[in-house]
């Protein structure tokens, strides 16, 4: 109580002293106040305040509940957990209209990122507040319909409840599709871990290459990603194959193996290529940069090959404007995948393959096995029939 009232005090003197700064400032800290509980002790403070003119705790409590509630909602569009999405939708609704803890501890919290945005978007609107000299003259429930608390201010008011509201879910929500992009979800449960952690994880061995296995390189320099966490279902159910993808940093697509172009487009998109090993035999590799980017019909890809040419191991086979495509709101993660995995042994993910961490162009991806050879079938023996 005592250290409620000695914060209490002294963002009151702050706030006189610095105006949109201490606004800032609270609004910053706000959010984290409600979860040490230290804003019960806040009441007292403000009838004293009330009967200098007005309170600002109060109109800077609405606006952090409402950011809270804002960031809540992004993940809610976000989101693709139906638990997550029912509980994000539930808890940003009641956060605009006051109660936000079940919005900070059941959502945003628990993926840390929302709660800082939500903070970052308390202050700015915390700041307006001060700026507009919004003051309170009664409690209420710190949220949307908390106007009927400030009745000399109402349009400031809820000018800056919607400034708040705006830069979190925008905030949120920008910040929320780059994870996606880069992880494949915004929820941590829903990111895959690497295939050999996830079956320590199950208590199974991870899968070990063969020693007759063939490897293949990267064609691109970007990020690892999971082809089981890439936005296209076709892909990442393994429908076109097994293999990995990679979220592209350079334009330039390079062959990942020698081998021979098998597939080109007009609009220079997508390229396949055979390499062919002593042991596992043909290999086709499918490349596509990015999903839906065939409606560019060829613009901001350039093609370096065509179908039936030899390549080498490194050749470039493309360049490509990540910048353009990515404004053109088409993405550029890039599968890698080995069309005709049914055909050949298991496709393995190296070691040098971490997902979320950037990988040269020319390292090592993925190793290709041979196909198991069949194993006869078992026929009973004289003895064992005789003895059944």
């Amino acid at each position: 109580r005592t250290a409620g009232e000695w914060l209490g005090m002294g963002l009151a003197n702050l706030y006189d002293f610095a105006g949109p700064v201490a606004g800032f400032l609270f609004g910053l800290v706000y959010s984290p106040i409600v979860i040490t509980g230290l804003h019960q002790s806040f009441p007292p403070i403000e009838t004293m305040l009330w009967n200098e003119g007005g309170s600002f705790v109060f109109p800077i409590a609405s606006m952090a509940n409402i950011a809270q509630g804002g960031v809540a909602l992004a993940v809610y569009f976000l989101a693709r957990s139906e638990k997550l999405k029912g509980l994000a939708g539930a808890s940003g609704i009641s956060a605009l209209f006051g109660i936000t803890e079940p919005a900070i501890f059941g959502v945003n919290l628990r993926l840390r990122w929302p709660f800082y945005i939500g903070m970052a978007a308390s202050a700015i609107s915390s700041a307006f507040i001060a700026i507009f000299g919004v003051l309170a003259d009664a409690l209420g429930a710190a949220g949307f319909i908390g106007f009927v608390s400030v009745p000399r201010f109402v349009p400031t008011f809820l000018l800056c409840g919607v400034i708040s509201f705006v830069v979190a879910f925008v905030g949120a929500y920008l910040y929320g599709r780059v994870l996606i992009r880069k992880n494949g979800s915004i929820d941590p449960d829903e990111v895959n871990p690497p295939a050999a952690e996830a079956q320590a994880a199950a208590g199974t061995p991870a899968a070990v290459a063969t020693d007759d296995a063939c490897t293949i390189f990267s064609p691109l320099e970007g990020t690892a990603v999971p082809l089981s966490q890439v936005s296209d279902p076709m892909f990442a159910g393994g429908k076109l194959g097994q293999g990995v993808a990679i979220e592209p940093t350079v334009g330039k697509l390079v062959a990942p193996a020698d081998g021979k172009i098998t597939v080109t487009f007009p609009s220079h998109h997508a390229y396949a290529i055979r390499a062919k090993d002593p042991a596992v035999g043909n290999i086709d590799i499918l490349m596509h940069i990015g999903f839906d980017t065939v409606n560019l019909k060829g613009e901001h890809f350039t093609s370096h090959v065509t179908k039936g040419d030899e390549v080498k191991r490194g050749d470039v086979l493309a360049e490509f404007d990540i910048d353009a495509i990515k404004a053109a709101g088409l993405p550029v993660t890039t599968p890698v995948v080995v069309s005709n995995s049914k055909k050949t042994g298991p496709v393995i993910p190296t070691e040098a393959f971490r997902p979320g961490e950037l990988i040269g162009s020319g390292t090592d991806i993925f190793t290709v096995d041979p196909k198991p050879a069949a194993v006869p079938a078992q026929t009973a023996s004289p003895a064992s029939e005789s003895a059944s």
